[in-house]
Protein backbone atom coordinates (compact mmCIF):
# COMPACT_ATOMS: atom_id res chain seq x y z
CA UNK A 1 0.00 0.00 0.00
CA UNK A 2 1.40 3.21 -1.05
CA UNK A 3 -0.25 6.99 0.02
CA UNK A 4 -0.03 10.38 -1.62
CA UNK A 5 -0.63 13.21 0.50
CA UNK A 6 -3.17 11.85 3.02
CA UNK A 7 -4.36 9.58 0.19
CA UNK A 8 -4.10 6.23 0.22
CA UNK A 9 -4.25 4.06 -2.46
CA UNK A 10 -4.67 0.30 -2.88
CA UNK A 11 -4.49 -1.93 -6.08
CA UNK A 12 -4.31 -5.83 -5.02
CA UNK A 13 -4.65 -5.74 -1.51
CA UNK A 14 -7.29 -4.81 1.19
CA UNK A 15 -7.72 -4.17 4.93
CA UNK A 16 -10.16 -2.68 6.63
CA UNK A 17 -10.03 0.83 8.02
CA UNK A 18 -11.53 1.84 10.86
CA UNK A 19 -10.17 3.90 14.20
CA UNK A 20 -10.63 1.97 17.94
CA UNK A 21 -11.77 4.59 20.02
CA UNK A 22 -12.03 5.56 23.50
CA UNK A 23 -14.51 4.23 25.72
CA UNK A 24 -17.30 6.07 26.63
CA UNK A 25 -19.55 5.14 29.39
CA UNK A 26 -23.90 4.96 28.73
CA UNK A 27 -24.08 7.41 31.75
CA UNK A 28 -21.68 9.63 29.77
CA UNK A 29 -24.31 8.92 26.18
CA UNK A 30 -27.02 9.98 28.55
CA UNK A 31 -25.48 13.13 29.45
CA UNK A 32 -24.34 14.09 26.39
CA UNK A 33 -28.18 14.11 24.79
CA UNK A 34 -29.60 15.58 27.52
CA UNK A 35 -27.05 18.65 27.69
CA UNK A 36 -27.59 18.87 23.99
CA UNK A 37 -31.11 18.91 24.68
CA UNK A 38 -31.13 21.17 27.53
CA UNK A 39 -29.13 23.55 25.23
CA UNK A 40 -32.91 24.87 24.31
CA UNK A 41 -35.19 24.12 26.94
CA UNK A 42 -38.12 26.09 25.36
CA UNK A 43 -38.13 24.47 22.09
CA UNK A 44 -40.36 21.14 21.76
CA UNK A 45 -38.84 20.29 18.04
CA UNK A 46 -35.36 20.71 18.87
CA UNK A 47 -35.59 18.53 22.26
CA UNK A 48 -37.44 16.00 20.10
CA UNK A 49 -34.83 15.91 17.76
CA UNK A 50 -31.96 15.45 20.03
CA UNK A 51 -33.72 12.41 21.77
CA UNK A 52 -35.05 10.82 18.64
CA UNK A 53 -31.83 11.77 16.08
CA UNK A 54 -29.00 11.67 18.21
CA UNK A 55 -28.22 8.00 18.18
CA UNK A 56 -26.18 6.25 21.33
CA UNK A 57 -24.02 4.70 18.79
CA UNK A 58 -23.43 7.29 16.82
CA UNK A 59 -23.29 9.34 20.07
CA UNK A 60 -20.66 6.88 21.93
CA UNK A 61 -18.62 7.40 18.08
CA UNK A 62 -18.30 11.00 18.04
CA UNK A 63 -17.64 11.04 21.85
CA UNK A 64 -14.72 8.34 21.49
CA UNK A 65 -13.06 9.36 19.08
CA UNK A 66 -8.84 10.78 19.35
CA UNK A 67 -9.04 14.66 20.04
CA UNK A 68 -7.16 16.45 16.95
CA UNK A 69 -4.83 18.73 18.94
CA UNK A 70 -3.69 15.49 20.90
CA UNK A 71 -4.06 12.01 19.66
CA UNK A 72 -3.67 10.30 23.10
CA UNK A 73 -6.94 12.30 24.63
CA UNK A 74 -10.42 11.59 23.69
CA UNK A 75 -12.23 14.72 22.61
CA UNK A 76 -12.96 17.26 25.23
CA UNK A 77 -17.05 17.01 26.16
CA UNK A 78 -17.60 20.29 24.86
CA UNK A 79 -16.18 19.34 21.38
CA UNK A 80 -18.63 16.62 20.61
CA UNK A 81 -21.20 18.77 22.08
CA UNK A 82 -20.33 21.01 19.50
CA UNK A 83 -20.56 18.54 16.47
CA UNK A 84 -23.39 17.31 17.73
CA UNK A 85 -25.45 20.85 18.19
CA UNK A 86 -24.17 21.83 14.83
CA UNK A 87 -26.21 18.70 13.25
CA UNK A 88 -29.24 19.14 15.11
CA UNK A 89 -29.07 22.89 13.39
CA UNK A 90 -28.64 21.80 10.12
CA UNK A 91 -31.51 19.58 10.79
CA UNK A 92 -33.55 22.28 11.63
CA UNK A 93 -32.50 24.54 9.42
CA UNK A 94 -33.43 22.20 6.35
CA UNK A 95 -36.58 20.84 7.87
CA UNK A 96 -34.99 17.02 6.58
CA UNK A 97 -37.05 15.08 9.00
CA UNK A 98 -40.12 16.21 7.23
CA UNK A 99 -38.52 16.20 3.89
CA UNK A 100 -37.78 12.59 4.50
CA UNK A 101 -41.43 11.75 5.79
CA UNK A 102 -42.81 13.45 3.07
CA UNK A 103 -40.66 11.52 0.45
CA UNK A 104 -41.49 8.31 1.30
CA UNK A 105 -45.20 9.11 2.06
CA UNK A 106 -44.64 9.76 -2.48
CA UNK A 107 -44.19 6.19 -2.68
CA UNK A 108 -44.16 5.20 -6.30
CA UNK A 109 -45.48 8.25 -8.24
CA UNK A 110 -42.19 10.74 -6.61
CA UNK A 111 -42.13 13.32 -9.54
CA UNK A 112 -40.52 15.60 -6.77
CA UNK A 113 -37.75 13.04 -5.87
CA UNK A 114 -37.07 12.88 -9.58
CA UNK A 115 -37.30 16.35 -10.30
CA UNK A 116 -34.88 17.21 -7.87
CA UNK A 117 -31.91 14.65 -9.57
CA UNK A 118 -32.90 15.96 -12.90
CA UNK A 119 -33.55 11.95 -13.72
CA UNK A 120 -29.86 11.02 -12.19
CA UNK A 121 -29.36 7.35 -10.68
CA UNK A 122 -26.27 8.30 -9.53
CA UNK A 123 -26.73 8.26 -5.72
CA UNK A 124 -28.22 5.47 -3.81
CA UNK A 125 -27.79 3.37 -1.03
CA UNK A 126 -27.75 -0.68 -2.02
CA UNK A 127 -26.56 -3.74 0.46
CA UNK A 128 -24.65 -3.61 3.88
CA UNK A 129 -21.54 -5.30 4.36
CA UNK A 130 -21.27 -8.08 7.06
CA UNK A 131 -21.82 -5.76 9.93
CA UNK A 132 -25.03 -4.74 8.95
CA UNK A 133 -23.32 -1.06 8.31
CA UNK A 134 -25.13 0.12 4.84
CA UNK A 135 -23.37 0.64 1.50
CA UNK A 136 -23.65 4.41 -0.18
CA UNK A 137 -22.49 4.05 -3.66
CA UNK A 138 -21.94 7.45 -6.23
CA UNK A 139 -21.96 6.79 -9.99
CA UNK A 140 -20.68 10.05 -11.86
CA UNK A 141 -21.26 8.52 -15.13
CA UNK A 142 -25.14 8.35 -13.85
CA UNK A 143 -25.45 12.18 -13.25
CA UNK A 144 -26.76 14.71 -15.41
CA UNK A 145 -24.50 17.38 -15.18
CA UNK A 146 -25.92 19.48 -17.77
CA UNK A 147 -29.49 19.37 -16.58
CA UNK A 148 -28.85 18.89 -12.85
CA UNK A 149 -29.24 22.07 -10.58
CA UNK A 150 -27.07 22.69 -7.73
CA UNK A 151 -29.31 23.61 -5.09
CA UNK A 152 -31.71 20.59 -6.00
CA UNK A 153 -29.05 18.70 -5.87
CA UNK A 154 -28.20 19.39 -2.93
CA UNK A 155 -31.52 18.54 -1.82
CA UNK A 156 -31.35 15.30 -3.49
CA UNK A 157 -27.92 14.08 -1.95
CA UNK A 158 -29.39 15.23 1.74
CA UNK A 159 -32.19 12.90 1.62
CA UNK A 160 -30.57 10.16 -0.20
CA UNK A 161 -27.87 10.50 2.92
CA UNK A 162 -29.66 11.53 5.61
CA UNK A 163 -32.99 8.95 4.65
CA UNK A 164 -30.78 5.79 5.56
CA UNK A 165 -28.86 7.22 8.64
CA UNK A 166 -32.64 7.98 10.31
CA UNK A 167 -33.68 4.32 9.01
CA UNK A 168 -30.37 2.71 11.27
CA UNK A 169 -30.98 0.14 13.97
CA UNK A 170 -29.76 1.76 17.38
CA UNK A 171 -26.69 -0.30 16.98
CA UNK A 172 -25.71 0.96 13.90
CA UNK A 173 -23.36 4.51 13.01
CA UNK A 174 -21.08 3.99 10.21
CA UNK A 175 -21.88 3.85 6.49
CA UNK A 176 -19.42 2.72 3.11
CA UNK A 177 -19.10 4.69 0.62
CA UNK A 178 -18.52 3.41 -2.86
CA UNK A 179 -17.75 6.15 -5.44
CA UNK A 180 -16.71 5.98 -8.89
CA UNK A 181 -15.44 8.88 -10.67
CA UNK A 182 -13.37 6.90 -13.40
CA UNK A 183 -15.95 7.31 -16.53
CA UNK A 184 -18.35 10.65 -16.43
CA UNK A 185 -19.41 13.80 -18.47
CA UNK A 186 -16.24 15.18 -18.25
CA UNK A 187 -17.00 18.98 -20.04
CA UNK A 188 -20.63 18.83 -18.26
CA UNK A 189 -18.91 18.51 -14.66
CA UNK A 190 -16.18 21.06 -15.28
CA UNK A 191 -19.39 23.00 -16.37
CA UNK A 192 -20.44 22.73 -12.23
CA UNK A 193 -17.26 23.47 -10.23
CA UNK A 194 -19.12 23.81 -7.29
CA UNK A 195 -21.31 20.47 -7.29
CA UNK A 196 -18.50 18.32 -5.51
CA UNK A 197 -17.50 20.87 -3.15
CA UNK A 198 -20.75 21.53 -1.73
CA UNK A 199 -21.49 17.60 -1.90
CA UNK A 200 -18.40 17.19 0.51
CA UNK A 201 -18.90 19.59 2.70
CA UNK A 202 -22.91 18.57 3.02
CA UNK A 203 -21.25 14.60 3.38
CA UNK A 204 -19.42 16.04 6.43
CA UNK A 205 -22.36 18.28 8.01
CA UNK A 206 -24.17 14.71 7.99
CA UNK A 207 -21.59 12.08 8.57
CA UNK A 208 -19.13 13.61 11.02
CA UNK A 209 -17.35 10.21 12.61
CA UNK A 210 -19.61 8.02 10.28
CA UNK A 211 -17.52 7.09 7.73
CA UNK A 212 -16.55 3.39 8.09
CA UNK A 213 -14.17 3.37 4.33
CA UNK A 214 -14.65 4.69 1.34
CA UNK A 215 -13.49 3.04 -2.03
CA UNK A 216 -12.82 5.57 -4.90
CA UNK A 217 -12.44 5.19 -8.43
CA UNK A 218 -10.45 7.85 -10.55
CA UNK A 219 -9.08 5.72 -13.60
CA UNK A 220 -7.49 8.08 -15.90
CA UNK A 221 -9.89 11.34 -15.21
CA UNK A 222 -11.02 11.43 -11.82
CA UNK A 223 -8.15 11.95 -9.54
CA UNK A 224 -8.93 15.60 -9.93
CA UNK A 225 -12.52 15.07 -7.93
CA UNK A 226 -10.09 13.57 -5.12
CA UNK A 227 -8.00 16.22 -4.82
CA UNK A 228 -10.66 19.08 -4.35
CA UNK A 229 -11.73 15.91 -2.22
CA UNK A 230 -8.24 16.31 -0.21
CA UNK A 231 -8.29 19.42 -0.30
CA UNK A 232 -11.45 19.78 1.13
CA UNK A 233 -12.11 17.10 3.71
CA UNK A 234 -10.04 16.45 6.94
CA UNK A 235 -7.57 13.96 7.74
CA UNK A 236 -9.85 12.04 9.76
CA UNK A 237 -12.12 11.62 6.88
CA UNK A 238 -9.18 10.74 3.81
CA UNK A 239 -7.28 8.46 5.84
CA UNK A 240 -10.65 6.18 5.52
CA UNK A 241 -10.65 7.08 1.45
CA UNK A 242 -8.65 4.64 -0.57
CA UNK A 243 -8.29 5.31 -4.76
CA UNK A 244 -8.35 2.29 -7.20
CA UNK A 245 -7.27 3.01 -10.89
CA UNK A 246 -10.02 0.35 -11.63
CA UNK A 247 -13.00 -0.93 -10.74
CA UNK A 248 -12.24 -4.48 -10.56
CA UNK A 249 -9.46 -3.74 -8.20
CA UNK A 250 -12.00 -1.96 -5.97
CA UNK A 251 -14.99 -5.08 -7.13
CA UNK A 252 -11.91 -7.22 -5.36
CA UNK A 253 -11.53 -4.97 -2.05
CA UNK A 254 -15.02 -5.03 -1.40
CA UNK A 255 -15.37 -8.54 -1.54
CA UNK A 256 -12.11 -8.55 0.72
CA UNK A 257 -13.25 -5.78 3.43
CA UNK A 258 -17.15 -8.19 3.57
CA UNK A 259 -18.52 -5.02 2.07
CA UNK A 260 -19.80 -7.07 -0.79
CA UNK A 261 -20.55 -10.41 0.86
CA UNK A 262 -19.10 -12.56 -2.06
CA UNK A 263 -17.82 -12.01 -5.71
CA UNK A 264 -21.45 -12.85 -7.27
CA UNK A 265 -22.72 -9.70 -5.62
CA UNK A 266 -20.50 -7.34 -7.44
CA UNK A 267 -22.64 -5.49 -9.81
CA UNK A 268 -22.10 -6.06 -13.29
CA UNK A 269 -21.33 -2.19 -13.53
CA UNK A 270 -18.03 -3.20 -11.85
CA UNK A 271 -17.10 -6.36 -13.44
CA UNK A 272 -19.27 -8.49 -11.90
CA UNK A 273 -21.10 -11.50 -14.03
CA UNK A 274 -24.78 -10.78 -13.91
CA UNK A 275 -25.73 -8.84 -10.39
CA UNK A 276 -27.72 -5.78 -11.24
CA UNK A 277 -28.61 -3.43 -8.90
CA UNK A 278 -32.59 -3.27 -8.68
CA UNK A 279 -33.47 0.20 -11.24
CA UNK A 280 -36.44 0.68 -8.72
CA UNK A 281 -34.54 0.76 -5.65
CA UNK A 282 -32.00 2.60 -7.21
CA UNK A 283 -34.49 5.39 -8.75
CA UNK A 284 -37.50 5.12 -6.05
CA UNK A 285 -37.06 7.31 -3.00
CA UNK A 286 -40.04 5.26 -0.96
CA UNK A 287 -38.30 1.53 -2.45
CA UNK A 288 -34.57 2.68 -1.82
CA UNK A 289 -35.55 3.76 2.04
CA UNK A 290 -37.50 0.54 3.13
CA UNK A 291 -34.92 -1.88 0.87
CA UNK A 292 -31.56 -0.34 2.70
CA UNK A 293 -33.94 -0.47 6.55
CA UNK A 294 -34.93 -3.61 5.90
CA UNK A 295 -31.20 -5.00 4.70
CA UNK A 296 -29.93 -3.60 7.44
CA UNK A 297 -32.23 -4.85 10.30
CA UNK A 298 -31.80 -8.46 8.58
CA UNK A 299 -28.12 -8.79 8.43
CA UNK A 300 -27.78 -7.54 12.26
CA UNK A 301 -30.07 -9.99 13.22
CA UNK A 302 -27.57 -12.70 11.63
Amino acid sequence: MTTTGSIKKRSTTSATISTTPFPVSNDEIDQMINAVADTKPHDPSWIKEAHHHLSRAWVRAVMGQPYKKDKTKRRPFDYSKKKLMDYLEWRQKTNITHKIAHHINQGDDNTEYQALNAGSKDCYWYGTDKEGSPVLWYRADATEFRKCNIANMKEYTYLVIQGAIDHMPDTLHSINFVILFDQFDLVGALGKPALAPNFIKGFMKICPDRLKRAYFVTGNIGHMFLKIANSIAPKSIMDKVVEYKSREAAARALVEDGVVCNEHHVPDFMGGESYVHDQKIVSNYAAMMTNISNDMRAMIKE
